[in-house]
């Protein structure tokens, strides 16, 4: 029974440096989980916004594109048949409060 007490009690009984490497072990523990809780909150976030910024280029280019053809065709195609007859623009007063126009 003596040998038994004493086994328990040296368990009980810890020492300075058993205590830090405890509290080390317990910090790098929950730090491990900590890491794998950010990972997983960074991969939740920058998938969707991934997709969305890729979405938005390619929106974007196609955009680009889109308008560059409808200029082009503007500018190219409708030029060959516009006649510039009419009337010249008259407007009904001039507002130059910064530029003096001479007539």
């Amino acid at each position: 029974q003596k040998d038994v007490k004493k086994e328990q009690s040296s368990e009980k009984v810890m020492t300075r440096y058993d205590k830090k490497v405890q509290k080390r072990k317990e910090e790098a523990e929950r730090a491990k989980k900590q890491a794998k809780t950010e990972k997983i909150i960074g991969i939740v976030i920058a998938a969707p916004l991934l997709v969305a910024l890729h979405a938005f280029s390619l929106f974007i280019n196609a955009l680009g594109a889109y308008v560059h053809t409808a200029r082009l065709q503007f500018v190219e195609y409708f030029g060959k048949f516009y006649e510039g007859n009419g009337k010249p623009f008259k407007p009904l007063s001039y507002n130059t409060k910064y530029i003096s126009i001479k007539r």
